[in-house]
């Protein structure tokens, strides 16, 4: 009998010593980090029953206070900006000395100050252009341009001895001056309507060149400003439109059409009124070589008006 209990006493035995062993394995727990001397490479005990969060990886929720030991260094980061409803300070720090804006010192000369201290005026740049200095341009341009040997010139010969059809055909123009000043010297004892006309058309062409190479010149002279020489430049292109219906009025007049004559000398007129209308608000450098041209343009329209 005594031999049926050693199987019952020997399973009591072994389960014991199993219990036993399992009693000094240390246990893992929510609460209890792993030890991580025990091994080089550790591992996570995981089970259906709990899982192991790290401390490193744990985020704190909203509701957490805030911890001191976590907060961002600020050396060598520049303040932030002051708010005010109403203005914005900038700190001093923001912004490195050389960058900085000077204060403002009321007891500095006005020329010392960075903007007007007026309200009632602002005072312009040395370089703007103003209508005083470009009237001071203008002459100046217009005494350069004028010097040349085709400069407009209204003296009258002192000569008396004029043909009486030639002085008839001076007597119905607007200016007989000119007409005798300018014509009269090239007619070579010539006094039909048709060589009259011829002779005035030429000296008109010549002088209307002169315009066209002086308003070139102005343009191209050092220290023109930039608006003056745009308005040369259609000046320009007005007295060669102009040179142009010259020409084409003289070969209407050798092919006798009156009516195209009338109309290339009346679009001179108003090629030569388009470059001084460029001018306005300030003097024109090319108003002695508009001038001219208008008369001695119109004294060739009234020579036409006595052809038959």
């Amino acid at each position: 009998m005594e031999f049926q209990y050693y199987p019952m006493l020997l399973f009591i035995s072994f389960f014991s010593l199993i219990v036993f062993n399992s009693a000094q394995e240390p246990s893992l727990s929510p609460d209890s980090p792993p030890n991580l001397q025990s091994s080089s490479s550790p591992t996570l005990a995981l089970s259906t029953d709990e899982v192991y969060i790290p401390q490193t990886i744990y985020t704190p929720s909203i509701s957490d206070p805030p911890s001191e030991s976590i907060a961002p260094s600020t050396e060598g980061v520049p303040p932030p900006l002051a708010y005010s409803t109403d203005h914005f300070s900038i700190p001093p720090g923001a912004y490195p000395p050389s960058e900085a804006v000077p204060p403002f010192n009321s007891d500095a000369p006005e020329s010392a100050l960075p903007f007007a201290s007026s309200a009632d005026h602002v005072s312009l740049p040395p370089d703007t252009y103003s209508p005083t200095e470009s009237d001071a341009q203008s002459e100046s341009i217009a005494s350069s341009i004028t010097t040349d040997s085709n400069a407009p010139s209204e003296s009258v010969p002192s000569s008396t001895n004029i043909h009486p059809t030639i002085k008839k055909i001076a007597d119905s123009t607007d200016f007989p001056d000119l007409f005798v000043s300018t014509v009269v010297p090239l007619l070579k004892g010539k006094s039909d309507i048709t060589s009259v006309l011829e002779v005035a058309m030429k000296v008109s062409t010549d002088l209307t060149n002169s315009a066209l190479l002086a308003a070139k010149k102005a343009a191209e002279m050092p220290g023109t400003p930039p608006e003056m020489i745009s308005i040369l430049g259609d000046c320009s292109d007005s007295y060669d439109t102009a040179v142009y219906n010259f020409q084409h009025a003289m070969d209407a007049l050798a092919a006798h059409d009156i009516g195209t004559m009338n109309t290339m000398l009346t679009a001179v007129l108003t090629d030569v009124g388009d470059c001084e209308d460029g001018f306005t608000g300030m003097s024109s450098p090319l108003s002695a070589y508009a001038e001219k041209v208008t008369k001695m343009t119109s004294n060739c329209l009234a020579i036409i008006s006595l052809i038959h």
